[in-house]
Formats: C-alpha cells, sequence, structure tokens
C-alpha cells in the first residue's frame, strides 16, 4: 500500500480538533490553577483533651482547659494560636465544637507529651443544643498552625 492509499484509509484528523484540543487542555489547567489560589488550606496539629470541670463552666467564655500534643510538636505551637475542639460524646455536627486560643504551653510534663492550656471562647454559634453538665468530657482538637493557600502546597519547593 502506497502512503496515499494509507491517508485515504485513514483520513486527516480535523484541524478544529487540533486547536481547540490545546486550548482545552490549557483552559482546565488555568483553572485547576485559579481554584488552587483561591482555596485555603489549613494546617493543623491534633491534640488530645480533656476537660474536668463542670460543662456550664467550660462552655463560658475564658475557661482554660488541657491538651496534650506530642513533644515532637511543642516548639510549633505558640500563645493565641485558634483552637477547634470536638468532644467525643457529642457530635461536632449537633452540638458543635468549642473554640478557644493557646493560652501557654507546659512543655516536659510527660515523657511524650506536651501540655496545651487552652482558653476557650465558647461553643461555636448556630447550634441550637448545649452541652449537659458533665464531670469529666474528653475529646480531640486542632490547634491552627498555618494558614496558607493550596497553590503553596502544589508547588513547594
Amino acid at each position: 500500500m502506497s502512503p496515499n492509499e494509507i491517508s485515504a484509509i485513514i483520513g486527516k484528523p480535523p484541524k478544529l480538533i487540533y486547536m481547540l484540543g490545546g486550548s482545552v487542555i490549557f483552559m482546565v489547567l488555568l483553572m485547576v490553577l485559579v481554584i488552587a489560589f483561591l482555596i485555603p488550606y489549613r494546617e493543623t496539629l491534633p491534640v488530645k483533651i480533656r476537660i474536668v470541670q463542670d460543662v456550664a463552666s467550660t462552655q463560658q467564655r475564658g475557661s482554660i482547659v488541657t491538651g496534650q500534643a506530642n513533644m515532637q510538636n511543642a516548639g510549633l505551637i505558640k500563645k493565641g494560636q485558634q483552637v477547634l475542639i470536638s468532644l467525643d460524646a457529642y457530635p461536632a455536627a449537633a452540638y458543635g465544637q468549642l473554640e478557644g486560643v493557646v493560652d501557654s504551653v507546659l512543655p516536659f510534663t510527660h515523657e511524650q507529651e506536651a501540655t496545651v492550656l487552652i482558653r476557650l471562647n465558647g461553643q461555636s454559634a448556630g447550634n441550637a443544643r448545649s452541652i449537659p453538665q458533665q464531670p469529666l468530657l474528653t475529646g480531640n482538637g486542632n490547634i491552627l498552625i498555618k494558614e496558607k493557600k493550596y497553590i503553596s502546597q502544589l508547588f513547594t519547593f
């Protein structure tokens, strides 16, 4: 078979596909980059929370609760960082989260954990149910270490 016969069988791809194909791929990549630039990425540090007082005073503004953070990450925790706490016995979807800020970090209290004192701002808004009083509550918290854009995660060198 000659090249002309092969060309006749296969045919020529339309020029429109060549022109639009590259443009569509470029536009999709551009949209992904724009979205990655706009969406925030929160780098958080997990903390085990233990509340050993009545919840009525815990939900009040200014109450202090304790958390245990991994000692390797204690250097990342600074006074004033935002903390969101979810309690084990009360789902965050129904009861909301407790909000607070790091008040201080007490290193060397345990061999592998640092104690973090957290000053509560109260229960997060938008949730009608309040948390019943209990002598002991446990949960998990997340300390906001950094807030950056997803694009910085994509292009980290």
